[in-house]
């Protein structure tokens, strides 16, 4: 029977519907890496089949079939957030790199996207400048420190689903006097306010 083998760069995930089969994957794929001149760090290697592992800075638990942050991830995140919140000024350097872990984040935490918009959009005209990875402080909008909170929530303890859940698409549209959206067999529509009209087209697209 074949093997199901997930690789990402030199590591490997072997999944097998059973712990007796798993053993004999593991023996197999371990035998035919080294017969082809690999090394196997038997050290840093799960060689007990489980239901609940540790890969590439998550959890992957096949009971409750969800993957979840690793605890020194979240930790790791929410050290950083403290900090930053903490400093009047905050290097570009330490929210570009806050940034990246909650990006690193949206595959595994459910709304980490939504939740890292405010501090991407924060940072896009220093990201455009060239200075993004700068060490010159910044002072951060009031706005943007509050949105950092939800980091350091129980909401980051939720894992998403291993199995994608089902997707709908809905189509939305605006321009500088009004703004539409589509969804399956329904349609709504509008007109923006004299004080909406006044602000800028991405915005409104928002």
């Amino acid at each position: 029977n074949p093997i199901r083998i997930h690789c990402y760069l030199d590591d490997i995930l072997i999944l097998s519907s059973t712990a007796s089969q798993a053993e004999i994957n593991t023996t197999l794929t371990f035998q035919t890496l080294r017969d082809h001149g690999f090394s196997i760090n038997y050290a840093k290697s799960q060689l007990v089949p489980t239901n609940r592992l540790p890969h590439l800075g998550a959890i992957i638990d096949t009971l409750e079939n969800k993957v979840f942050l690793s605890p020194e991830r979240k930790d790791s995140i929410k050290a950083l957030v403290i900090r930053v919140r903490k400093a009047r000024k905050v290097p570009l350097c330490d929210l570009s790199k806050l940034l990246g872990k909650m990006i690193s984040c949206i595959s595994i935490v459910p709304w980490a996207r939504l939740h890292s918009r405010s501090l991407q959009w924060f940072l896009l005209p220093h990201q455009r400048a060239g200075r993004s990875n700068s060490k010159s402080g910044t002072l951060l909008p009031t706005a943007v420190r509050t949105s950092l909170l939800w980091w350091t929530s129980p909401s980051i303890n939720k894992g998403c689903p291993i199995r994608e859940t089902g997707r709908i698409t809905v189509t939305t549209d605006a321009s500088l006097f009004g703004w539409g959206a589509h969804l399956q067999h329904m349609a709504v529509q509008g007109q923006w306010t004299t004080v909406e009209q006044s602000t800028n087209i991405n915005w409104l697209e928002l």
